[in-house]
């Protein structure tokens, strides 16, 4: 047989077996509900930040929403409030606040009949500011330098000579940067900056959402929660200024949408970026409930102010629906 034609073909069986793997599971044998997450949802050439693309998501929404029923974060509480895990329910959330959730994003879920939650991170809302890890990415992307020296800690040179081991790089440096204090990372990027040089043609004024927008998306049915206001991992911070970026932020959210704003994402969200002092002050400033990165579908025993989500950077829809079978199957055995 051709090589070509028997790799085609067993590429074709691979995705037809994750398939229906993924559809395996029957509805009634789900008393759990998936969280997913979700960042840009565009087309970008910039390797060095996440963009799902659109045809990929639109996919991903038209599989769950012949699946499952689609709900807000916010509903959810609801139900768990009340002793009920929703059956055959799903939380689609966008973490940040990037302008294509309502480009690109916005109109999908319209023709779907599909709402979810969008984390803002609100001193990049309407201000043309990025954050920290889009200009760390352009920096990056836009660079034809090919070393760069980390001498913040340990001292350390980064070498590329090729755009797989620039990424190897990047991923490095970027996960450097997040052990250090909050108040170190500005001096960090400007010293980043200049030995890769600056990132002058990317337009960050049209890369976040504005306030029309966010109200837009709000009323057609998207709930509006919190992601601090300067997206700081928490736990690198004073409990003061903890409570000033939980407290600042949904206020401002909740003036500029006339509603009550109470689901939060932890900005990185891992284990280690938010502790039980963290938890309540985010219950002691008005949320009902907050989002990690930790993978994981909620369950009646999760924490409120430690929900598991699942990320949604797979291209396949077939091994899509088989990796978020297998996570829900995981929950109801154990």
């Amino acid at each position: 047989m051709n090589p070509l034609i028997y790799y085609h073909l067993k590429s074709v069986f691979i995705d037809s077996w994750f398939f229906l793997r993924g559809n395996s599971l029957e509805k009634s044998q789900l008393p759990c509900v998936p969280i997913l997450t979700y960042h840009s949802i565009g087309c970008s050439d910039n390797s060095f930040f996440p963009v799902l693309p659109p045809t990929v998501f639109e996919e991903q929404i038209r599989y769950l929403s012949k699946r499952f029923r689609l709900i807000t974060l916010q509903t959810l509480m609801s139900a768990l409030s009340s002793g009920v895990v929703p059956k055959e329910s799903l939380v689609l959330t966008f973490d940040d606040g990037y302008k294509d959730n309502f480009t690109v994003a916005l109109p999908i879920l319209k023709q779907y009949g599909a709402v979810g939650t969008l984390f803002l991170t609100t001193n990049c809302i309407g201000t043309g500011l990025p954050l920290w890890t889009d200009v760390f990415g352009a920096l990056f992307q836009e660079t034809t330098v090919k070393s760069l020296y980390w001498r913040f800690g340990k001292p350390e040179t980064f070498s590329w000579t090729c755009s797989q081991e620039k990424i190897l790089a990047f991923k490095t440096i970027k996960n450097l940067i997040k052990t250090l204090p909050e108040d170190r990372k500005i001096e960090v990027l400007a010293d980043i900056e200049e030995q890769l040089g600056s990132a002058s043609s990317f337009n960050w004024s049209q890369r976040m959402l504005d306030w029309d927008e966010v109200r837009i998306l709000h009323e057609a049915g998207i709930e509006i929660g919190g992601h601090t206001s300067s997206h700081p991992i928490l736990s690198r911070i004073s409990e003061e200024q903890v409570y000033r970026e939980l407290s600042d932020s949904k206020n401002l959210i909740e003036n500029k949408i006339q509603a009550p704003v109470t689901s939060l994402a932890y900005p990185n969200g891992t284990i280690n970026d938010y502790n039980e002092e963290i938890q309540r002050i985010a219950e002691e400033v008005g949320y009902r409930s907050a989002c990690t990165t930790i993978d994981g579908v909620v369950t009646s025993s999760s924490s409120l102010f430690a929900l598991p989500r699942l990320y949604t950077t797979e291209p396949s829809l077939s091994r899509f629906a088989w990796l978020l079978s297998r996570n829900m199957k995981k929950a109801f055995q154990g």
